[in-house]
């Protein structure tokens, strides 16, 4: 398991978002709420024009079948509410509201290693749906 802080400068649509530095393991999402985790997944960060995607195995692809009844953890960046959805049997998920800004999001499923991570939510992003793949765990 890595410990270390990484700072990331993301480039989305002609502006620059610094400083989403990720924050210390034991106050990330899927720490906090004691997700599975046999091996930590990269620290990861998406744009989009809005909080939903397809949480699928990661050795199926994403146009393999997704993983329903993954707890997908989500709170404003850098300090809010933590708030909860559940994907469906397609393994998509849909954050009612999340207009934009950015998203601490960690997505847990038993058995399975978490996504973990940044979502800016912008208007001028490329892609409206996220593409979020699980390891499974040993």
């Amino acid at each position: 398991m890595r410990l270390a802080v990484t700072t990331f400068l993301v480039s989305a649509v002609g502006c620059a978002t610094a400083g989403l530095v990720e924050p210390p393991m034991e106050h990330q999402l899927w720490s906090e709420r004691a997700c599975f985790a046999h091996m930590l997944p990269e620290w990861r960060h998406e744009v989009l024009r809005k909080l939903s995607g397809k949480v699928y195995a990661a050795h199926d692809g994403a146009e393999g079948a997704g993983l329903p009844d993954a707890e997908v953890l989500f709170r404003p960046w850098p300090q809010g509410a933590t708030q909860r959805v559940t994907t469906g049997a397609e393994g998509t998920f849909v954050v009612p509201g999340a207009s934009s800004g950015v998203f601490e999001v960690a997505i847990c499923l038993p058995g399975w290693n978490p996504w973990r991570g940044f979502v800016q939510v912008s208007s001028k992003a490329n892609r409206s749906n996220g593409a979020f793949p699980l390891e499974l765990g040993q």
